[in-house]
């Protein structure tokens, strides 16, 4: 067992991460002199709201009280709008003034700690510039105070003299000096883009003809279809397109070259190896054993592809160039348009039902297409596809033996039949008493339609329910001992290619071919951006200090991080003289003696992007005070779809790993994070100075960041096969990112970030998209599939980082996470009323509602762009942390957004320093990063877990769920819809608990029933609005 002294040593390196991922070099020296160790925050984990932020506050909801009060037309009704009016503003400028006594209170504290913070740069020798930064501080925020002052005053004289036009006109005044100051910019929900959903199936019509591919050419970039009809034509400057020259017939160089796409790594050597560089072995390896993914354009590369076993044609394409440039055999990409038969074509895509459905996920995943009748009957439809052509020794063997190479022939390994088994049909098995269910919930429950609320569900009623339909599933399960996975959740598996040889051609009919290339054009890949915004004035011209993109073929399976590190020597000086100094007698540094927060205005820091730990960007371009408030945009940018950008805000100093699901992860994926985290661990063990030298904050920060992130995805890849198997509905990930991160929480004051503290850990997806498309593409059915997985994947965002943190050998919790599904069900057990706000109540509810301004007018915009809002009546506490969650979904298609406090997709760690130090009082990090490793192998363990009767039963639950969901969506019947959501919530709950423990359940079956009752009483509450406008 470790001594207390190197315990000490092990909780400063896991819990000092934010500070770790600023700076290396005092961290390395901190592990070697065993200095470190972090003191035990208080149990309030939030900043106190000063009386500037509730000054703010208060404005804030005058506007927004008046914006829901609408000016009548009528004389009468005008007057007494105007008196409201005034009576709002005098009320607010009563609790404004209030405030000043405190607010001159807080000035003169604030005043002290600068002094404090001058005692501190001189006693450390700090550079001249950092005493300057200070002084400049000093000075901006007394004029900024005086400034405030002079409007307090003409508010206050405006109010004695009842004078209403001025009292605006300081309210005014007041609000945008407020707004100027207030150091962070509000992020709020884009209704247009609800962060979890589909992508837009509208695509261009495919071109048809060589004529037709120079005239878009012509259309799109303005170029004269002259200029392409001969080598050296010219384009715009930034400009690639795909209608070039036909490559001539003799093999050239780049033939058998690497490239972007067709990386030509160890394990694409390996494989070509092991098929003998043989191409008629290589085309049947990769058509026998890669499934088709329904997208446009080249997303992940021939390496990644291998590795997930899945692609579309772009990177199917790029597999086959790999392996057989690996091999020497020469391989381009053609590129035209082709028609597919419509029964081959449903086959293909994923097995749907009908060609509208077919063309519904080819329009999601970009594909241009149009369906060809012939009598009143879709007979085939027309699409842009990618191939390959390849020069082998065809004759007389075919490419079976190849020995002198002389026909370039065409080869589509995407292009392939698959066989499918049904689902078990398991409602049919195991009946449910619907309606028993939901009297049984309501029973002591308050459900007010008209109020839009519910409040205080039965959740005892809800478990005994559940334990008897539990019990009855196992039954069943028992009598079917046999069943298998396959039984359960139905297969689909590739029809394997019967030749020994390669064909004599394409499998569809050739309509017209674009070009021929080496390496595949530019608006052929898909990209991602991230921008950085220096200050207000740069995004509002979209003049980013930091601006990036990358193809997400470099992306695919590698850690991507944005974070910081000093600006400058100085910088780096400052953040070291707020560390403590190893003491003379060797003995560790104790708790009480480190840092609880920095002075962030001081210290300058310059953003770094790295994939695997490279640099990409150049940080000198831009530079922030540490807490200081970033407005960045990061997103997909794809052809032949609108790019969307989704708004984040990052706090300087914050360490941001970047988790990106392009179509699915890939086992490898995950296993190099486990080998990262067993190298951290070997060389943390370890004790060697040289060692701990060349650990980075990626080794450190981020590898444990990345395991939460992507396991986020991993599981909810999972689930989404579960959950669609049984729900008649097909679904594929798609371009989706989100971040774990450290989470800073900075004290601004007049906009400048004072003190700036480590508040714990933060999940934040996004971005969470899928194809998706019911088999017969019925529309309700759809909605009611996406509209009930929001729930479940909310929850992960909190249950993930709560197992990633949690030591699964005992009975305490030792991590804690809030969610916006967990707030809101916290709400709930609390008593509040949950509302279901709409365009047709918002009026009489939002008043009701005691939140943010940020969060009301966020709920506010929602509701007026015809979006459905659940939110609790007011914010709730939970182990320090404050504030509220809330979802945001869309009823005519299902997307949504799950918030918690206000623009954030995500569920923060509202106890993790406490936690931390809880879990290494018994044990050392790498064991915490041991259990990382463990949560990372969940999708190698998948097989194995399912064989555990308790997951065959919770994939019950889901199916029945499910089934119940789309029937009562299609019968019109609220109480089956309702049912179906609150068990299917019921059998993820289960799935969710026991997967993130491998099969091997901690604590008693009562107990994980009470976790899986929990979870259906919260799908119950979203059920409510899910369910919306069905009849009884």
């Amino acid at each position: 067992m470790l001594s207390n002294h190197k315990l000490l040593k092990h909780i400063s390196l896991v819990v000092l991460t934010c500070y770790i991922s600023l700076i290396t070099q005092p961290v390395q020296a901190a592990i070697q002199q065993e200095v470190f160790a972090r003191p035990k925050p208080k149990t309030d984990n939030s900043t106190p709201i000063s009386q500037l932020e509730q000054m703010r506050e208060l404005v804030k909801k005058l506007q927004l009280q008046n914006s829901l009060d609408a000016k009548p037309n009528r004389t009468t009704a005008l007057v007494q709008w105007q008196t409201r009016q005034q009576q709002r503003a005098k009320l607010s400028t009563e609790q404004v003034l209030a405030l000043q006594q405190g607010f001159e209170k807080e000035q003169q504290a604030q005043q002290a700690q600068f002094a404090q913070v001058e005692q501190h740069i001189m006693a450390k020798k700090l550079p001249a510039e950092i005493l300057q930064r200070h002084q400049d501080t000093v000075k901006q925020v007394q004029a900024r105070h005086q400034q405030l002052q002079n409007s307090l005053q003409a508010l206050a004289k405006a109010q004695q003299q009842n004078n209403a036009l001025e009292r605006d006109k300081a309210l005014d005044t007041l609000n945008k000096q407020l707004d100027d100051w207030a150091g962070e910019r509000a992020q709020y929900t884009d209704s247009k883009h609800l962060p979890w959903s589909s992508p837009s199936n509208k695509v261009r019509a495919p071109l048809d003809s060589k004529q037709a591919y120079l005239q878009h050419l012509h259309d799109v970039l303005g170029v004269k279809p002259l200029q392409v009809a001969s080598v050296g034509a010219t384009l715009p400057t930034g400009t690639v397109w795909p209608v070039l020259p036909k490559l001539p017939f003799e093999v050239q160089a780049t033939d058998t070259a690497a490239n972007e796409d067709v990386q030509l790594t160890p394990a694409i050597q390996a494989k070509a190896a092991e098929l003998d560089h043989n191409p008629a072995k290589i085309y049947k390896w990769v058509y026998d054993n890669i499934d088709f993914v329904p997208t446009y354009g080249s997303i992940q590369g021939a390496d990644f592809t291998l590795q997930s076993k899945r692609g579309n044609a772009f990177d199917t394409s790029s597999l086959l160039i790999a392996l057989l440039r690996a091999s020497n055999i020469p391989a381009r990409y053609v590129y035209g348009t082709i028609d597919v038969p419509t029964p081959q074509l449903l086959n293909w895509v994923g097995g749907v039902q009908n060609v509208d459905a077919a063309q519904n996920l080819m329009g999601q995943g970009g594909i241009p297409n149009v369906a060809l009748t012939k009598g009143g009957v879709d007979v085939a439809v027309r699409m842009e596809h990618v191939w390959v052509e390849a020069y082998v020794d065809y004759v007389p063997s075919r490419g079976v033996v190849n020995k002198t190479p002389d026909t370039w022939i065409a080869l589509d390994a995407a292009y392939k039949i698959n066989q499918y088994t049904a689902a078990t049909n398991v409602q049919q098995a195991v009946p449910f008493d619907a309606q028993a269910l939901i009297t049984a919930a309501q029973q002591g429950a308050t459900v007010n339609e008209q109020g839009g609320y519910v409040q205080n569900l039965n959740q005892q009623a809800v478990q005994s329910a559940l334990t008897d339909y539990q019990a009855r599933l196992q039954s069943y399960i028992q009598q079917n001992p046999t069943a298998t996975v396959g039984d359960i959740l139905g297969t689909k598996t590739i029809k394997q290619y019967a030749s020994r040889s390669l064909s004599a051609g394409l499998p569809y009919k050739l309509v017209a071919v674009a070009g021929d290339y080496h390496t595949l054009p530019d608006t052929m890949r898909h990209y991602f951006s991230i921008k950085l915004y220096q200050n207000a004035s740069e995004a509002r011209l979209n003049e980013a200090s930091t601006d990036l993109k990358i193809s997400t073929v470099k992306l695919a399976g590698q850690p991507f991080a944005i974070s910081f590190k000093p600006a400058t020597a100085a910088d780096e000086q400052t953040i070291n003289s707020y560390l403590p100094k190893p003491h003379a007698d060797g003995t560790p540094i104790q708790p009480s003696e480190l840092p609880q927060a920095m002075t962030g205005y001081l210290i300058k820091l310059s953003p770094e992007i790295t994939l695997n730990g490279q640099l990409l960007n150049n940080p000198s371009t831009a530079s922030f005070m540490m807490g200081e408030q970033i407005y960045s945009q990061l997103g997909f940018i794809s052809p032949n779809q609108s790019p969307v950008l989704t708004e984040k805000m990052i706090e300087a100093g914050e360490y941001h790993a970047l988790g990106i699901d392009l179509q699915g992860l890939s086992q490898q994926q995950l296993t190099s994070l486990k080998t990262q985290l067993e190298s951290t661990k070997t060389k943390l063990e370890s004790q060697d100075p040289t060692q701990l030298a060349t650990l980075t904050k990626h080794d450190l920060t981020g590898a444990l960041l990345q395991v939460g992130v992507q396991s986020y995805f991993a599981l909810n890849d999972v689930q989404d096969k579960i959950a669609s198997s049984q729900a008649n509905v097909i679904t594929n990930r798609f371009l989706s990112f989100g971040t774990f991160s450290s989470n800073l929480q900075p004290n601004l004051k007049y906009g400048f970030p004072l003190n700036v503290r480590f508040a714990g850990m933060m999940m934040d997806i996004d971005r969470l998209m899928r194809q998706a498309v019911a088999k017969n593409n019925d529309k309700q059915e759809l909605i009611a599939f996406v509209a009930s997985q929001g729930p479940r994947q909310s929850a992960n965002e909190h249950l993930i980082p709560e197992q990633l943190f949690d030591d699964p050998t005992t009975n305490i919790t030792d991590a804690e996470a809030v969610s916006a599904v967990k707030a809101l069900q916290l709400a709930a057990e609390a008593g509040q009323k949950i509302f279901t706000v709409t365009q047709a109540n918002i009026n009489t509810v939002l008043p009701q509602l005691n939140h943010k301004a940020v969060i009301m007018e966020d709920v506010r915009n929602a509701v007026n762009a015809g979006k459905v809002v659940t939110i609790s009546q007011r914010a709730i506490s939970y182990n320090g942390w404050t504030g509220a969650g809330y979802s945001i979904v869309d009823t005519q298609t299902g997307a949504g957004a799950y918030l918690i406090g206000g623009g954030a997709d995500g569920a923060i760690m509202t106890a993790f320093i406490q936690s931390m130090i809880r879990m290494a009082e018994v044990m050392p990090p790498y064991i915490m990063i041991g259990m990382g490793v463990g949560l990372v192998g969940m999708t190698a363990y998948l097989s194995r877990i399912i064989n555990n009767g308790e997951i065959v039963a919770a994939i019950t639950l889901v199916g029945v769920g499910l089934t119940l969901v789309g029937t009562g969506k299609i019968i019109n019947n609220k109480t089956t819809c309702r049912l179906g959501t609150g068990l299917m919530m019921s059998g993820l709950s289960t799935l969710m608990r026991l997967a993130g423990i491998f099969g091997t359940p901690v604590g008693s079956a009562a107990a994980r029933l009470r976790m899986a009752a929990s979870g259906a009483t919260a799908a119950l509450i979203f059920s409510y609005f899910h369910c919306e406008g069905l009849g009884d």
